[in-house]
């Protein structure tokens, strides 16, 4: 049976694996990203697993890197960001419990 919680956690998945199908279709490396954006690949990584957002400058770069309209990609991680806080106070209301 699936729930609220469950079902935040498949649209933001699907959300994220558009946005490292785009990453791997100009077979880029979450490394080969940090490298040309000059910030460590566990931020790329994070980036691409709805940890946090890139910051704007780094959203200019990526979405040149990826050829992706930046507005598309702000959209995307935005909504992935909205996503992670409704999960995190899911969540949190279970441990309360």
């Amino acid at each position: 049976m699936s729930g609220p919680l469950e079902d935040l956690k498949k649209e933001m998945e699907a959300l994220l694996e558009r946005a490292r199908v785009d990453l791997y279709s100009k077979g880029l490396s979450y490394k080969e990203v940090a490298a040309a954006l000059k910030v460590n690949k566990a931020t790329v990584r994070g980036w691409f697993n709805g940890l946090h957002k890139p910051s704007p400058k780094n959203l200019l770069k990526l979405s040149q890197l990826l050829d992706v309209p930046s507005a598309e990609l702000a959209r995307l991680f935005k909504t992935v960001e909205s996503i992670r806080k409704k999960i995190d106070r899911l969540e949190g209301d279970s441990y309360g419990r």
